[in-house]
């Protein structure tokens, strides 16, 4: 029930990115996980790419930022129903009339994968 409540509601919360947090932190992962010297100095020389670069390291990050952006209204905005068979075909295809006859979502995509059928619903906005 509560995924049908969150998708019918409409989510306009907007969380700020810290963005000089994110590749610090970013920075100092590959220098946890690295083991190996290759991967150290690239380390190294990623962290002073974004010293010596300021101005390209920003135009990257809000880049970055807006794919992020992008995909997360693309992510909540789309529905995938797979289903592989007779039976979960029929429901799922009485689920994506129900929810097309609501003029809630429109049918983007059909895909025939994974020795099945899946249904992109994408939802108008």
């Amino acid at each position: 029930m509560t995924l049908l409540n969150e998708l019918l509601t409409q989510d306009t919360n907007t969380k700020a990115l810290p963005l000089v947090e994110a590749l610090e932190e970013a920075v100092r992962t590959m220098n946890v996980a690295s083991k190996g010297k290759l991967i150290k100095n690239g380390v190294k020389n990623a962290a002073d790419f974004f010293k010596a670069n300021p101005a390209l390291t920003t135009g990257a990050a809000v880049l970055a930022i807006n794919a992020l952006g992008n995909y997360e209204k693309n992510k909540r905005n789309t529905i995938h129903l797979h289903a592989k068979s007779a039976y979960e075909k029929k429901m799922m295809t009485s689920i994506v009339d129900a929810l097309g006859k609501d003029g809630l979502f429109k049918v983007q995509r059909i895909k025939f994968e994974n020795g099945g059928k899946t249904w992109v619903l994408r939802r108008k906005v």
